[in-house]
């Protein structure tokens, strides 16, 4: 962008002219906003969307982050703003940063346009778009050379309330198996990944499921401590998100072992051998 500035001294009619040469770089982002929200559950939010343009605008919304929903369009009028509701409905817990834009793609469009219904321009407020859809990442915002004000994200998703609580009782040094019946109720096969958090326990690292067809999980919990802990079993796909499942593992004493009567005469010697188990997978 190029301009020039003009100093006149009235006094005595000298003039100091500067030429002025500017470089517009990509606007920087409105806000950083976090969010906390439970995994499986719905959480809304309202951002503000600003118009700083001399004629009305219609914004076309655009989001990297696949679970968040919202109308797919907003308009706002000169020198207004207006509230955008979304809501988020994350999958799986864990933090996901991404970007919420809204984009005039064509702004002298947008201004021709604006001139023709500048009777609407009365009103005061702003209008949305009323038909809601899933807002996916299909441009980049480094590939929009257009209007555009967004926020920066970064949603902490936590895991949802467990199915249910499982209670493991092994006496130490031997081993316990536990199994969780999971069902698949939709008419696709669904594969699971799964995450097994806990001392001592042992567990495949996916399930493959039928439709309508049963099946268990089976996990295995061998301590070598006594004493109580807590565990848990995630399981997770796209078909239904993620669920899990809260461990209370109990490592109680061993019960003791009877050895054979030791029979031996005076002056002499006996002995007994004494069997040793290492329930372990490392030696020990």
């Amino acid at each position: 962008i190029a301009g020039k500035l003009t100093i006149k001294n009235k006094s005595d009619g000298t003039e100091h002219l500067f030429n002025l040469r500017g470089v517009g770089g990509s606007p920087l982002a409105l806000e950083h906003i976090k969010l906390n929200c439970k995994c499986r559950e719905d959480f809304k939010y309202t951002v503000t969307v600003p118009n700083f343009a001399p004629h009305k605008l219609t914004y076309k919304v655009v989001t990297d982050i696949p679970y968040l929903d919202g109308v797919t369009a907003v308009t706002v009028l000169k020198g207004h703003h207006t509230d955008y509701n979304f809501t988020l409905s994350p999958w799986q817990q864990g933090v996901t940063k991404g970007v919420l834009a809204f984009v005039v793609e064509d702004a002298e469009k947008s201004r021709i346009l604006s001139r023709d219904d500048s009777d609407s321009d009365k009103e005061d407020g702003s209008v949305e778009s009323t038909t809601p859809a899933y807002l996916k990442p299909q441009k980049s915002l480094d590939n929009m050379q257009s209007y555009r004000v967004w926020y920066s994200l970064e949603i902490e998703a936590e895991p949802s309330d467990p199915m249910s609580i499982i209670e493991i009782e092994c006496p130490v040094q031997q081993s316990a198996y536990h199994e969780i019946p999971v069902c698949n109720p939709s008419g696709e096969i669904i594969n699971f990944d799964i995450k097994v958090k806990g001392n001592a326990l042992e567990g495949d690292s996916q399930l493959l499921l039928h439709p309508n067809i049963p099946a268990t999980y089976r996990l295995q919990y061998s301590p070598c401590v006594v004493g109580n802990s807590t565990g848990s079993v995630f399981f997770y796909s796209q078909q239904t998100g993620e669920f899990w499942y809260k461990l209370v593992l109990i490592c109680t004493p061993p019960p003791p072992t009877h050895m054979p009567i030791m029979d031996c005469q005076i002056g002499r010697w006996c002995r007994q051998l004494i069997p040793m188990i290492n329930p372990t997978d490392d030696p020990m």
